[in-house]
């Protein structure tokens, strides 16, 4: 498992657009999928003093899973294409391998633009929030069924309307008679359609058929 560490320095062109000395801003390149990060404590003094101690951490890590969130949500910003709008979504982040990982709430918007127009650049202000084990555990349990579902939609999308039904079903614990007596169709054509669906998902387990009924909000 290989994690994304991040190089330690911003250009001061944001200097003082943010002011909590806690967040951490950083820079993601659309093209060339590099981030660069700096402390947005650093930025907002008014001196240009040599960083404090405090601010002077070891290069940041993202969590592995958080490489393929943040592509897929500045690809969504990068869509919509348009100007002070922003996302939001929670992510993991170290400060230093000795470190814990720790949950911020990051959002997302466009910082630059190139020669042509295209969005060059995305800024990401991110800030660490204090949870409990209760919240923290719901976040992981959110976070994993994103995860699963950026990794599989394109064998979900290869479902059916009926046979999404039929998983809706299955995954909230009816029998294939009951499903049949619901849908107005045999016994036997559920079963078919079973079949087809871990055929088409590569998931002969029923844990696994409640993921993707899970993360694909059937249930």
């Amino acid at each position: 498992m290989s994690f994304l560490t991040v190089t330690y320095g911003l250009s001061r062109s944001v200097k003082g657009e943010f002011l909590d000395p806690s967040a951490l801003l950083l820079i993601y390149d659309v093209v060339s999928h590099a981030v660069s990060w700096e402390h947005s404590g650093r930025l907002s003094s008014p001196e240009r003093k040599a960083p404090q101690d405090e601010f002077r951490p070891s290069n940041l890590i993202l969590h592995p899973d958080e490489i393929l969130l943040l592509r897929e949500k500045a690809g969504e910003l990068v869509a919509m294409n348009e100007p002070g709008f922003q996302l939001s979504y929670f992510t993991r982040l170290k400060l230093s391998a000795s470190e814990e990982w720790r949950w911020y709430s990051s959002s997302l918007k466009i910082l630059a633009r190139d020669a042509q127009n295209n969005v060059s650049h995305v800024l990401i202000y991110s800030f660490p929030m204090q949870l409990d084990a209760n919240v923290k555990r719901k976040l992981e349990r959110l976070q994993a069924d994103q995860l699963f579902m950026l990794r599989h939609a394109d064998r979900f999308d290869t479902l059916t309307s009926r046979e999404r039904e039929i998983l809706q079903h299955q995954a909230s614990g009816k029998t294939a008679q009951e499903s049949a007596d619901a849908l107005f169709i045999s016994e036997q054509t559920v079963k078919t359609h079973r079949k087809n669906i871990r055929a088409k998902l590569d998931s002969p387990s029923l844990p696994v058929l409640f993921q993707f009924a899970r993360a694909f909000d059937l249930v």
